[in-house]
């Protein structure tokens, strides 16, 4: 996986496996679907949630596998 960033800001991420682009898209949106409904009084949304979704074992090796350790680790500017 590489992140590349742009001078304007914006990130693009490449390499990712079509099992790595799905888990990601279904965590985002469980935890959009259900973790941050309601503002609280300081302005912020917070989950409130312990629980955000469930993978089966391949889409948690692929997290795993590609954000526990090598996240921050090919960043080009």
């Amino acid at each position: 996986m590489k992140v590349n960033i742009t001078k304007a800001g914006t990130y693009s991420i490449t390499g990712l496996t079509r099992t790595d682009y799905r888990t990601i898209g279904y965590i985002l949106r469980i935890a959009d679907d259900r973790c941050f409904g309601e503002q609280d009084e300081d302005g912020n949304y917070y989950s409130n949630d312990d629980f955000v979704c469930s993978l089966d074992e391949k889409e948690r090796e692929a997290l795993k596998k590609r954000f526990a350790v090598r996240f921050n680790a090919n960043v080009s500017y």
